[in-house]
């Protein structure tokens, strides 16, 4: 007789409930934060909760905030009251509405989000950290709330405002990109979209002192940066933020907003949002034009070699300039290097009656190399120099001493 011999098995699984028991005024906490930006290196420290609007709970550094006198702390207050209206009647409706919503109730099943201001590093005016948003059975440093962090420094500076929308989007960000989409999205187009948060809000439309007139400041000392090459410098957020000021010059700020919910990352996305909008442009044509606008800014050229913004009216690149003499034969040699998705700016002065450019690249990369002849009035005639299989390109100019007055070339 054969038996059939099984095994049943019965398991009742016990799911702890996740509730969420809301801060309270002076609560004292431990938070982990990231060694690399704080001031001191440290990866934890004492909060103390000060502030709570509708949206928000505001902790301060408690050796910070004990070390503080009752005159500065009556300031901190105001500032941290002033910033917690903004958050509930500006930042969280005015970028959740256009950007898309953060996950709510989140890891923390709280609603509120929580902000942490310590001493960060003094060029730094905050982060994000993502591991924040998971369980510390998974990652044992995370803090499990929906948080962001300001440079404690910076709490009576007019622009914090600014940084915490900047800080905010990237909540919004994790929601929309990694959680809903399971997408990592390239550093850069994170960065930009976060970047340009104020301007959506208006934090720019009066440009002296604005976040944008900063980061424009920052650009000029160094306008060379990659998109891709992302080193966490402030000369970074410049270039990002300066290319998405410009797209939504020329196509409107709801391709840089669009970017937020598409399956795409990077540069894809933007060319989705463009095609959306019937526009059939690749992204290195976009990132051409505006090396153009970033060297003339000049709307008579074309409308895509300007800036639309009345604040950057007047902003230019200094291209590195070169003086030929006039009254004899010269020649001139420039050896440099190009990351992807960066630029170079030179400008050559003098020379003779006959002009011979050439450029030599390498082989494997992909070169634009678009020039301007600068007239006699001051217009700019606009060419693009035609590269071979090798990646080499030359032209002749005549007249070159009485018809221009500069030569500019600009290989990305």
């Amino acid at each position: 007789m054969n038996t059939n011999k099984f095994l049943f098995l019965i398991l009742f699984l016990f799911f702890p409930l996740i509730t969420s028991a809301a801060d309270s005024i002076n609560q004292q906490r431990t938070f982990f934060v990231d060694s690399s930006y704080d001031s001191s290196g440290r990866e934890k420290l004492g909060a103390t909760l000060i502030k709570i609007s509708s949206r928000g709970y505001f902790y301060i550094e408690t050796d910070f905030w004990n070390n503080q006198d009752a005159a500065e702390k009556d300031k901190i207050m105001s500032s941290l009251s002033t910033l917690g209206i903004e958050l509930d009647n500006k930042i969280y409706p005015g970028l959740t509405n256009t950007y898309g919503s953060i996950w709510s109730p989140g890891i923390d099943n709280d609603e509120k989000i929580t902000i942490f201001l310590h001493s960060i590093a003094s060029d730094s005016a905050g982060y994000f950290r993502e591991s924040d948003e998971y369980s510390r059975a998974v990652l044992p440093k995370s803090n499990e709330r929906e948080m962001v962090y300001l440079n404690v420094d910076f709490i009576n500076n007019p622009l914090l405002k600014g940084y915490l929308a900047h800080e905010f989007t990237h909540l919004i960000n994790y929601n929309q990109k990694d959680r809903i989409n399971d997408l990592r999205d390239d550093v850069w187009a994170v960065e930009m979209r976060s970047e340009f948060a104020p301007s959506i809000l208006g934090y720019n439309n009066v440009y002296k002192d604005s976040y944008l007139e900063k980061r424009v400041k920052k650009f000029l000392q160094s306008p060379v940066n990659s998109l891709t090459k992302w080193k966490d410098s402030l000369s970074d957020y410049a270039n990002v933020s300066l290319l998405a000021q410009y797209i939504s010059d020329q196509y409107g700020q709801d391709i840089i907003i669009s970017t937020m919910k598409s399956k795409k990352a990077g540069y894809l996305s933007i060319e989705e949002a463009l095609a959306k909008k019937g526009i059939n442009k690749r992204f290195e044509a976009v990132f051409s034009d505006w090396i153009i606008a970033n060297t003339i800014n000049d709307c008579s050229l074309g409308k895509e070699y300007c800036y639309k913004n009345p604040g950057l009216i007047n902003f230019r690149v200094l291209p590195a300039t070169n003086f030929l003499p006039v009254n004899s034969q010269s020649s001139l040699k420039v050896y440099d290097s190009l990351h992807d998705w960066s630029a170079r700016w030179y400008k050559v002065v003098g020379g003779a009656q006959k002009m011979n450019f050439s450029f030599e690249g390498k082989k494997d990369i992909a070169y634009s190399v678009p020039y301007l002849l600068e007239k006699k009035d001051k217009t700019f005639v606009l060419k693009y120099l035609d590269l071979d299989s090798s990646k080499a390109g030359k032209i002749q100019v005549d007249g070159f001493d009485s018809q221009y007055l500069a030569f500019y070339f600009i290989p990305s």
